[in-house]
């Protein structure tokens, strides 16, 4: 990122300790290397994220308990007992000062160089040593990373590292990853796992997210009831929160860290040069604060921990009572963590209590607030205020905004980047961290076999692709961007490995995007390098996602017809392989076209497999798509409008694709209210036409709404309708996924497509029945 603005001698955003101290714990940390012998290629960097300058020699230098490190003896003496004897007894290197013991070879010398930027580093590696230069213990920290990625194992006794000479800095200064405790609960031991996943990709920033609807994570001693209320539920939602007829485990689940496991953690991070970054959910998203304490809501009403998952109408009420509680946890949070940063959610806050309370009616004749939106406002502000008391600022999701929040206030952008856009527009700092690129909670692939996540589809290539910077901000509003993050919400991730394979290998993607200079990112080159950076990850157990390896499908209708199939995989180490009902076991080659209904399954497959049939397949893509009267028509929407789908494949329901096979994603399927679906098809001119079929349910993770009643009618003026067909509940209830309507051939220009909606459900989040949304598929006309 662009430094003009806060200057070269900026600190990163961790507190730093004594330079010269951890200089030397560097020094001791750089003897831990990978316990496994990994080849190298001496022609071509292999380290992740890419530095800025990097040349590598012929040869290896080999350090062992003869090599001396060069330090200074101020350092030694303060260093601590435990250090000195893990550094002088189990490595037994020989410890020597530059300036009065000289050395000439054999040696590891590390130098401060005062005029380096705070995360700047140098490694120069040659016959006579290991030369390491950086101004903070930031940037030694990571000259140690990047050693370990580049040394081997030549011996028990002795560890290589190739010539080299190497400059590096990060791009930008905010480089994080955020992890949802509330949705699920994991030990502190798992936390400290989590932080070693980010120091090894030079990342600094821990977002931790400990409050929400579904559990309150984060001991409070002025209010204990937040976590021994707060703190469980009773069950959880089994499948998706938003499947019909929902049902739950049984199971209480919950957890909370008491303030002594913050403080090691966070203790835990400084170490490896991480800011934690606590926030603490407010005003919305408090459904777990108000079971602990209902007199801070707006409605006298049993509140509860939430079993369900989305956005709940519980809201704290914007009185004194509630800011002074406020007051008190925010004192206690701003004890635990002595980072700059609290990060105060904001995000998602419904009115409805708001507009049912006299007292907040109140306060905006008092404070002139022109809508209940701007109660919001008001509530961030005064959180601001109680915060700077505390030496914190506050963050925000990219909804504060909607208030008239202070500059000083840091915006979190994640509904997409025009968030981040208009606030570093404004003034205010910013973290790029859009849902279209950094949710780890999506899928990362549309096989069938992949795990049940949230929704959203966001694959290895298309992190790496994420730029923090949009090009329309000038250079003076581009420094306001701060860097970026990813997000792991764990609505879906129950468990550690989840957590990791939802991540791995998408954060390593994410940590070259924030890393490196954009002259120096290469997704061709990224990929060469991603599997020895996997290795290191696997010798110490993380979980990895096989994602990259499965193919995606894509289709294209054409005007003549017939559509085009096409397959892509994130990996340059395997092939595709596709089958369908009429063909064999092929590779692919290049995109398919077909002018009649095909269902076309593809797998992943080494390049090395000599008999790619039997060898190990890497998921099951299916992709269905069918050619037909109405493909690519004119359709309007009589009750829906705005469901016309993207027009550079057709309109969404007439382009050709079936999703009832598939992994249920938004964009494939229309979404109709309470007033149902009713479309009207322009087939362009007399067609003679006998069957109209329409899918309702998808194909994996989701149990969707179907249709009420579905009616076929036909015209040819628009003006006068003819029923031709029906469907009641009870046929449709009978249907699994489709339905298919057929009457005696006739033939018309217009056939209208009416599916009712009359379905009504309990709504966890709006705490009464509501109408429900129906989602239709492709509408087949032949």
């Amino acid at each position: 990122m662009k430094t003009h603005r806060r200057g070269k001698a900026e600190k990163s955003p961790v507190q730093h300790v004594s330079q010269l101290i951890v200089t030397l714990m560097f020094a001791m940390l750089l003897v831990y290397l990978p316990t496994k012998t990994i080849a190298m290629t001496h022609s071509n960097n292999t380290l992740i994220p890419a530095p800025s300058t990097i040349t590598l020699g012929d040869g290896f230098f080999h350090f062992n308990s003869q090599t001396a490190l060069v330090a200074n003896t101020d350092v030694l003496a303060v260093l601590p007992q435990e250090v000195r004897e893990w550094l002088l007894v189990k490595h037994g290197l020989l410890l020597r000062q530059s300036q009065h013991d000289a050395v000439s070879d054999n040696m590891i010398a590390v130098a401060i160089d005062q005029s380096m930027a705070a995360e700047a580093y140098s490694i120069r590696v040659n016959e006579s040593g290991a030369y390491i230069k950086a101004s903070t213990a930031a940037g030694f920290y990571y000259a140690y990373q990047s050693l370990r990625q580049l040394s081997v194992n030549s011996s028990e006794q002795t560890v290589a590292v190739p010539f080299l000479s190497l400059t590096d800095q990060p791009r930008y200064r905010w480089r994080g990853m955020m992890l949802d405790v509330s949705r699920h609960f994991y030990d502190v031991e798992f936390i400290k796992r989590y932080l070693d996943l980010l120091a090894l990709h030079k990342m600094n920033v821990f977002h931790w997210h400990l409050t929400d609807d579904q559990g309150w994570r984060i001991e409070i001693k002025a209010y204990p009831k937040l976590t021994s209320i707060g703190g469980f539920r009773d069950q959880t939602v089994v499948g998706h929160t938003s499947d019909r007829n929902p049902h739950y485990d049984g199971i209480p689940h919950g957890g909370f860290y008491t303030q002594q496991q913050i403080r090691d953690v966070v203790a835990y991070a400084e170490q490896k040069n991480i800011m934690v970054v606590p926030e603490i959910d407010l005003p919305g998203h408090t459904s777990a604060l108000l079971e602990a304490y209902p007199e801070f809501g707006c409605l006298k009403k049993d509140y509860k921990v939430q079993t369900r998952f989305g956005i709940f109408v519980d809201v704290l009420c914007p009185t004194e009572a509630t800011m002074a509680m406020v007051d008190t946890i925010v004192e206690e949070v701003a004890g635990l963590f002595p980072g700059e940063y609290l990060h105060i959610g904001g995000d998602e806050v419904k009115t409805d209590h708001w507009r049912d309370c006299p007292a907040c009616q109140q306060l905006m004749q008092d404070e002139k607030l022109a809508n209940l939106r701007q109660i919001q406002g008001y509530f961030v502000k005064r959180i601001a205020i109680t915060a700077a008391k505390y030496d914190k600022k506050i963050i925000g999701w990219d909804e504060v905004l909607e208030g008239d929040v202070d500059r000083s206030t840091t915006i979190m952008s994640w509904q997409g980047m025009a968030g981040g856009i208009t606030a570093a527009k404004a003034g205010h700092d910013v973290i790029m961290t859009p849902v279209s690129h950094v949710y780890f909670d999506f899928y990362q692939s549309t096989s069938l076999d992949t795990p049940q996540a949230i929704h959203g589809y966001t694959p290895l290539s298309k992190v790496y692709q994420f730029d923090l910077t949009p090009a329309e901000l000038t250079d003076e509003e581009a420094s306001f961007i701060l860097g970026g993050q990813g997000n792991v919400w764990t609505e879906y991730l129950p468990t550690e490995e989840a957590v990791e394979l939802a991540v791995l290998p998408r954060m390593t993607a994410l940590a070259e995007a924030m890393w490196s200079q954009a002259e120096n990112k290469s997704w061709d080159d990224f990929s060469r390098r991603l599997p020895r950076f996997l290795q290191r990850l696997e010798n110490r157990k993380y979980h990895i996602s096989q994602a990259r390896f499965k193919p995606a499908a894509s289709m294209q209708a054409n005007m003549d017809g017939t559509i085009t199939l096409s397959l892509s995989i994130d990996s340059p180490h395997h092939d595709i392989y596709y089958w369908t009902d009429d063909s064999g076991f092929k590779r692919y080659q290049q995109p398919i076209t077909v002018s009649e209904k095909t269902t076309l399954h593809a797998t992943g497959v080494d390049k090395n497999a000599r008999h790619p049939e039997e060898a190990k397949h890497y998921g099951h893509e299916i992709i269905t798509v069918e050619p037909h009267k109405a493909m690519l028509k004119p359709v309007s929407y009589l009750h829906n409008p705005e469901v016309t789908g993207n027009p550079l494949e057709g309109q969404l329901l007439v382009n050709g694709m079936l999703s009832t096979d598939r992994i249920f994603q938004y964009h494939e399927w229309g979404g109709f209210d309470s007033k149902g679906m009713d479309a009207v098809i322009d087939l362009g001119q007399s067609t003679l036409i006998s069957t109209a079929r329409l899918g309702f349910d998808a194909g994996s993770h989701r149990r969707l709404y179907k249709p009420t009643n579905i009616e076929i009618l036909i015209s040819d003026d628009q003006q006068q309708w003819q029923s031709i067909a029906v469907l009641d509940q009870a046929e449709i209830d009978a249907l699994d996924k489709v339905a298919t309507l057929s009457w005696d051939a006739l033939k018309t220009r217009y056939i209208r497509v009416r599916a009712e909606n009359d379905n009504i459900d309990f709504s966890a989040e709006d705490k009464r029945e509501i109408p429900m949304t129906i989602h239709i598929d492709e509408i087949v006309v032949h």
